[in-house]
């Protein structure tokens, strides 16, 4: 996980994620690590549910995170997005694309939140999803 996602030497193959290896993992943020034991623990969740159960220091910290490219936690982003997209039943990304379509999936699905919690925007979290079938559905919009 130490090769940023724009890079060309990210290795090819399946993106498997050990969630027992991120449950330990101290240096990780605590939402991190909560849904690793979440989806060790129950294996489905849907994305929408997870921002809607989020605290608004959360969606703050994830946000900040996410709009600073040297950011060293934005690996966490790139996990997170990961897991939720399996937690819906997805395959695991195969190669350096799909995980970056579903970590700026996840930033723009972090925006949206964000607008959410200032009371700028209605969201439809029934419909947020990393599947290609949910492309044509509204999840957002504007009050």
């Amino acid at each position: 996980m130490n090769e940023r996602i724009g890079d060309n030497e990210f290795e090819e193959g399946p993106f498997n994620i050990r969630y027992d290896n991120v449950m330990k993992q101290k240096d990780f943020l605590p939402i991190t690590r909560t849904l690793a034991m979440d989806l060790s623990a129950s294996a489905y969740m849907r994305p929408g549910d997870f921002l809607k159960a989020l605290a608004d220091s959360d969606v703050n910290a994830l946000l900040q995170i996410a709009e600073d490219e040297e950011n060293p936690r934005l690996e966490e982003i790139l996990l997170i997005s990961e897991m939720l997209a399996t937690g819906e039943g997805l395959e695991q990304s195969k190669n350096a694309d799909g995980v970056k379509h579903r970590m700026n999936a996840f930033c723009s699905f972090l925006a949206i939140e964000g607008l959410l919690r200032k009371g700028l925007v209605k969201v439809y979290h029934e419909n947020i999803s990393f599947g290609e079938d949910f492309g044509n559905k509204i999840i957002v919009e504007m009050l």
